[in-house]
């Protein structure tokens, strides 16, 4: 089979009519399309498939076109002499048109008795119209033969001839449905065409009956054939349509969609209205959302019963739809019926009528439920309404529903339950439920029950009913809907701060409670009454501090008032607020506030709860009184600030009722200024000189107590006890019963020292060192210069900055470069400071900066000795940095590096000037000197290097030719320091620097390469060694823990060094106690290679009357049994007061 249609050929024996000219006839059928808009059956796109088969079916116009040969002469040939076979489809036979054609060959054996028939069926519904084709090649050769064809259609129940036949040069037209060839026209030429329209409608087959006319005088000596073309046809429109769901319940929608066939290749017009006529009960439903492909006017009113497509409208090739949505509430199986013929348009009319059937089905009954009062207070009363509706078409009999509460809802009483529904309804008052039974509910309409509910619950809650059920319909879904019961507002307080102190104030909450979802409104205003009479006042503080999160606009409450209001109208909002007011009272004791039950009164109900709290006043605290000098000790003549402090602990300010004096001890006197101060607010008197201080009768102690500060002073060196007695502040609240009591200590002042050093003491000329200027000051306070202090540096050196390392906090002047200056009324703190300044110099050689005894002067007098350190200032390139833990060291006294002079034999009087020294200046006269008649000579300059040492030597040489290398033998280490001197008669200075692990002489040896070379003495020589590391400890030993006045001891002072270096130069200083002084000499035993260097006594220590030795100039070599062993008698005085 094809995919186009079925072609059927069949070859009937007739009478012989045809005469044997030829043994072979070919036909050739070819259909012209006669409407462009018509269906087309394409041979170009439609071929014949089976192979010498006689049936094909092709689609076409939506349906199917059947093909049918009846051959029963066997007179179809598939081959003969080369040409096409039968049938098939090619273009051998174009009939002029050079297109593909179905070709048709026969051969007629008995002409008079043959013939081929071809029927051509249409499947489509309701048949095709304007049926049009040709046939090419229709042509003649008398008296071979003469091609004829006779062409007739039917509908199915007549039979009729084409409508018109056109011939062509080579046949004519023989009465109405035949064509007979007249002439030979050749099988490309169209002069054999010949074209049948068929302009009938509900054609349902084409019958072609092809043959040798009679008249022919013999068969065929070869083959005969026609040719079919394209068929066109037009085909009529089909209509279907379709309910989606097909089943709905009463009340619901369902899609009808209607589907407008059009098969032809054009679209179709309407000529009448399509009108959809929809059965009883079936309406248009709102909204109709009227819709499909069909670009015509749809007309469907909502509720209405017809679906109309609009006259003139068109139905596109390929068809379309129209759907809309229906409703019904009859209950029932209805069948919707488009009856032939109702689509009337210019392709033709539906032959078949389209139905379908939409059954409607009861609905189930709906339910509403709802409190018509919501929320309410507890006890409250809230009609509940039950609403049930019925969306069939029928009445509903037997509906029944019980409607169960929540345990918190039950019915009020009365109840007055009422119902609209009929049949019997229960309500018992008090009861849990309402039901109904035996009701009826109408077609389309509703009724109702209503009931009377309350509730002693707050909160929401939740009433679900149970389904409706009726004799007709399912049962209904259930409904729910909720009771709010507020809840009754509450009230709670308390006080922040309890126990109060007398007269203090504590911060009240009142907390009104809402826990329900909205705002409750006071329907009377809420009063708290504060504690009175009998029971002492608790009032509103001077500053209420009306707060909290109610609206404070609300709240009154009057200072000194014993109400607190919160207005009518005032609400409390969803959560709860609060109110805070500042109270208080001077009635000791305990206090009871309440708000009693049904004192907030909102209109969400009243509390039921009363708000109580205590609060206790504490009795009345005396004040209290302390003092303090700060700082203590003092110089003589220093400055002290005492401070009074005059405690409060009450919730009232106290009143002096007397003077408060405080009576300084003797030789204490107000300073000048004084400096009053602190935070008391009354009067406060203390005349400069004088000896008390007053607070004045009448002035505050303010609650939490303040502050007295004046500065005090004394010449007089001493310790001094100030004392305020118990009761000596006497206020309205009671008096002091702690006396206040401090002690002031005024020491003698020690003069400031100095000292000096440079860090590090030796550079390069340009170098950079610190200079570290130690200021001391034994004493508690800080002193103050009297004159500009003056370090005047050595020539050569300035100084370039001021290190951030300095610490005292005066003027530092170094303007001029070459002062370091720290300024008249300058400061040096008690502890001391330092003053740090960077220095350099160009100058070579070593200086010395000093600064002489009285040059820093103070208000506690001036140095009293001299000091100094050396800065060495080296060549540029001289002396290198040490290693870390080393420091540079000169050898002794500068001295001269021995020569020797190497190599076999020699002649020192052309070898060798005279002996190197310290600073010689490159000359012949004082170098040693290498000369072109010794060309192997060597020179070694040598020195001897301790263990570990390294040695410096700076050489110069004058003219070329030689250079220099280092000795390692003594180290069995490799070193390569070969200088290569230029040319030139310039002088050349070189450092060479060499390191020697073990020790031992080492040299520098020179070897002349040619010319002369003279190598001057050493410019210094210097080796790195070890920092000296010193563990000085001392310790002291009196032999007993406890002495009485007039006693003796012997004090045992030893010092010790646990190295590793030696230490030099150390000193001891001890300053007696106050009250013991010397009861014999100072002695000292020196231990091992230890020595205890001058011993010095004196008794003008500390305070000036203390008694004091000194030991300068302490040597303790390192190690174990190395000490200096200082032995101190003295005698206790057996005067206290000396302590």
């Amino acid at each position: 089979m094809n995919n186009l249609n079925l072609i059927k050929v069949s070859t009937k024996i007739l009478s012989a009519r045809f005469l044997s000219i030829l043994p072979w006839v070919v036909i050739l059928i070819m259909f012209f399309p006669m409407s462009a808009q018509a269906a087309i059956l394409d041979w170009s796109a439609n071929a014949w498939a089976p192979t010498g088969g006689l049936t094909e079916t092709y689609s076409v116009g939506g349906s199917n076109v059947i093909f049918a040969f009846e051959d029963l002469d066997g007179g179809l040939t598939t081959t003969a002499d080369g040409s096409p076979g039968s049938p098939e489809t090619n273009i051998f036979q174009t009939g002029g048109t050079g297109d593909t054609t179905l070709f048709i060959r026969t051969n007629f054996t008995d002409v008079f008795n043959d013939e081929i028939t071809i029927t051509i069926d249409f499947t489509h519904p309701g048949g095709v119209s304007d049926v049009s084709f040709s046939l090419f090649d229709m042509d003649a050769a008398s008296p071979q033969w003469i091609d004829e064809s006779i062409v007739t259609a039917t509908n199915g129940t007549n039979t009729f001839d084409p409508s018109s036949i056109i011939s062509s040069v080579s046949n004519q037209v023989i009465g109405t449905n035949t064509v007979r060839g007249t002439s030979s026209a050749g099988n490309t030429s169209a002069n054999g065409n010949a074209t049948f329209t068929f302009n009938q409608t509900g054609i349902t087959q084409i019958t072609i009956v092809y043959s040798n006319a009679t008249g022919t005088s013999q068969p065929p000596n070869h083959n005969q054939w026609i040719s079919l073309h394209d068929i066109t046809f037009d085909v009529p429109p089909t209509v279907t349509k379709q309910f989606s769901p097909s089943t709905i319940t009463a009340g619901g929608v369902s899609t009808l969609t209607i589907d407008l066939g059009n098969n032809d290749t054009t679209a179709a017009t309407l000529s009448s209205s399509l009108v959809d006529n929809l059965p009883a009960g079936v309406t248009v439903a709102s909204p109709a959302n009227i819709g499909g492909t069909c670009p015509g006017t749809i007309n469907a009113p909502v509720g209405g019963g017809t679906i109309t497509y609009t006259n003139g409208s068109s139905i596109p090739a390929g068809g379309c739809s129209i759907s809309v949505d229906i409703a019904s509430t009859s209950i029932g199986t209805v069948i919707n019926t488009i009856p032939a013929n109702a689509l009337q348009t210019d392709l033709g009319s539906n032959a078949n009528a389209a139905t379908d059937n939409l059954t409607v089905n009861f609905a189930a009954p709906a339910i509403t439920k709802g409190f018509t009062t919501s929320p309410i207070n507890i006890g409250g009363v809230s009609t509940l309404t039950l609403t049930l509706s019925n969306p069939n078409g029928t009445a509903l009999t037997g509906a029944a529903i019980t409607d169960t509460y929540p345990v918190q809802i039950i019915n009020a009483t009365p109840s007055n339950v009422v119902t609209t529904c009929g049949g019997t309804v229960t309500a018992i008052d008090g009861g849990p439920s309402v039901s109904l039974s035996g009701g009826a509910i109408p077609a389309l309409g509703s009724c109702t029950i209503t009931v009377e509910v309350t509730s002693s619950t707050a909160g929401t809650h939740t009433n679900t009913t149970s389904v409706v059920s009726t004799a007709q319909a399912p049962n209904s879904s259930t409904a729910s809907d909720d009771l709010i019961v507020n809840a009754a507002p509450t009230v709670s307080k308390n006080f922040a701060t309890d126990p109060i102190a007398y007269g203090a104030t504590s911060v009240l909450t009142i907390t009104l409670g809402n826990t329900n979802a909205t705002a409750a409104t006071l329907s009377a205003a809420l009063i708290d009454t504060l504690p009175t009479a009998g029971n002492g006042d608790v009032v509103i503080a001077a500053s209420p501090n009306i707060g909290g999160t109610c609206n404070s606009a609300d709240v009154t409450a009057a200072a000194g008032g014993s109400t607190i209001t919160y207005a009518a109208g005032a609400s409390i909002p969803s959560g709860g607020c609060s109110i805070t007011v500042d109270i208080s009272s001077t009635s000791t004791g305990t206090h009871t506030n309440t708000i009693s039950v049904g004192a907030l009164q909102t209109d969400m109900g009243n509390n039921t709860v009363a708000a109580n709290d205590d609060i206790t006043v504490n009795p009345s605290v005396a004040p209290s009184v302390s003092k303090i000098f700060s700082p203590d000790p003092i110089s003589v003549n220093g400055t002290s600030t005492l401070t009074i402090t005059l405690g409060n602990t009450n919730g009232v300010a106290a009143i002096l009722s007397a003077d408060l004096v405080d009576t300084l001890p003797t030789n204490v006197v107000i300073e000048n200024p004084a400096n009053i101060g602190g935070t008391c607010p009354g009067t406060t008197n203390a005349t400069i000189g004088g000896g008390t201080v007053t607070y004045t009768n009448g002035s505050l102690i303010p609650v939490g107590g303040c502050t007295i500060t004046v500065d005090v002073t004394s010449s007089v060196a001493g310790n001094y006890t100030n004392t305020i007695p118990v009761g000596a502040l006497q206020t309205d609240i009671g008096n002091n019963l702690v006396a206040a009591s401090d002690n002031l200590t005024i020491n003698i002042t020690a003069p400031p020292t100095v000292a000096k050093s440079f860090s590090p003491n030796t550079i390069n000329a340009g170098g950079t060192s610190q200079l570290t200027v130690t200021l001391g000051n034994t004493n508690a306070s800080a002193i103050t210069l009297t004159a500009n202090m003056d370090d005047n540096l050595p020539a050569g050196v300035t100084a370039t900055s001021l290190s951030g390392a300095t610490t005292c906090p005066g003027t530092v002047d170094i303007s001029t470069n070459t002062l370091v200056r720290y300024t008249n009324g300058s400061s040096i703190p008690g502890g001391g400071c330092i003053i740090v300044v960077n220095v350099t110099s160009s100058t070579l050689g070593v200086v010395t900066n000093t600064i002489i005894v009285g040059a820093l002067q103070t208000n506690v007098g001036s140095n009293a000795s001299t000091t100094s350190d050396n800065l060495t200032v080296n060549a540029s390139g001289g002396s290198p940095s040490c290693p870390s833990g080393t420091t540079l060291v000169t050898l002794g006294t500068p001295r001269n590096a021995d020569v020797v002079v190497a190599g076999n034999p020699f002649n020192p009087t052309q070898a060798l000037g005279t002996i190197l020294s310290l600073g010689s200046g490159t000359n012949d006269s004082n170098s040693a000197r290498l000369v072109n008649s010794r060309p192997t000579m060597t020179l070694d300059l040598t020195d001897t290097v301790p263990q570990n040492g390294t040695i410096i030597l700076s050489i110069a040489r004058n003219n070329n030719g030689g250079n220099y290398d280092v000795d390692s033998s003594s180290d069995n280490v490799s070193f390569a320091g070969v200088i290569n001197f230029s040319a030139g008669p310039n002088d050349i200075s070189q450092q060479i620097s060499y390191t020697a692990p073990s020790g031992g002489t080492r040299f520098v040896r020179f070897t002349r390469n040619g010319g002369s070379l003279w190598v001057d003495g050493a410019q210094y020589s210097q080796i790195c060694e070890p920092v000296p590391q010193t563990d000085l400890s001392i310790t002291k030993d009196d032999g007993s823990a406890t002495y009485t006045p007039g006693g003796t001891a012997t004090y045992t002072i030893t010092v010790t060094n646990a190295g590793p270096s030696n230490a030099n130069g150390a000193s001891v200083n001890d300053i007696l106690p106050r009250g013991v002084s010397f009861n014999g000499s100072v002695t000292c035993v020196a231990n091992g290679t230890a020595n205890c260097g001058t011993i010095t006594t004196g008794n003008n220590g500390g305070d000036g009357t203390q008694d004091y030795f000194n030991a300068i100039g302490i040597n303790v070599n390192a190690g174990v049994g190395n000490s200096a062993v200082y032995t101190v008698p003295v005698l206790f005085s057996p005067d206290m007061t000396d302590y």
